[in-house]
């Protein structure tokens, strides 16, 4: 459990901010993670929530990934503020060489495949995603599920506020095999608001 009356701030490490890797039980509260290249990764997991007091923005890749990699990912809780991904300056000159997956997502789900169970988002504030490079094509959506074939993702997202995102608000994709998507306020997107 990490939570403490102060907060846990990553910031700057040239890669992952904070990574949870094939882990259990896990509740976190209180982080702020800035400047890396992802601000928060789940790597395969059981049971993992993620406060309402979790703040990753101003990273280049995405601020929340999940990946069923080693193992599934299921019983995952998020809530928190995922925000500014890949808007540094100091990345814009050669944001479109990075490449397809780190287009800036707020929140990317199975960007390489998996198995995803019980995955809610529920509270979440994910705004202003997405590259500087002006490539409307690709990338900066506020909640984005994964292209790979093989993924099956049940995936629930609640009562969040998913606007100003330079790709979808939604992009939930073929592999998407369902959750409640209720209550949310979703405008502003420049690719629209689902897909």
């Amino acid at each position: 459990h990490i939570k403490g009356a102060f907060p846990l701030s990553v910031g700057t490490t040239g890669a992952g901010g904070l990574a949870f890797s094939d882990c259990e039980n896990v509740s976190a509260d209180y982080i702020t993670s800035t400047y890396n290249l992802a601000g928060i990764s789940i790597d395969g997991g059981v049971n993992v929530t993620l406060g309402s007091n979790i703040v990753s923005t101003l990273n280049l890749a995405v601020g929340l990934t999940m990946e069923a990699t080693p193992v599934a990912v299921s019983g995952v809780n998020v809530s928190g503020t995922y925000s500014r991904s890949n808007n540094m300056p100091v990345y814009a000159t050669n944001a479109q060489t990075v490449g397809y997956a780190y287009d800036g997502d707020c929140i990317g789900i199975g960007e390489n495949g998996g198995t995803f169970t019980g995955i809610v988002i529920d509270g979440v504030i994910a705004e202003y995603c997405g590259a500087p490079d002006n490539d409307t094509d690709q990338g900066g959506s506020a909640v984005y599920v994964g292209s790979a074939s093989a993924m099956s993702a049940g995936v629930s997202v609640k009562r969040s506020v998913l606007r100003f995102n330079h790709g979808c608000g939604l992009h939930m994709g073929d592999e998407w095999t369902g959750g409640d998507i209720t209550g949310n306020i979703v405008q502003g997107n420049s690719r629209g608001q689902t897909t």
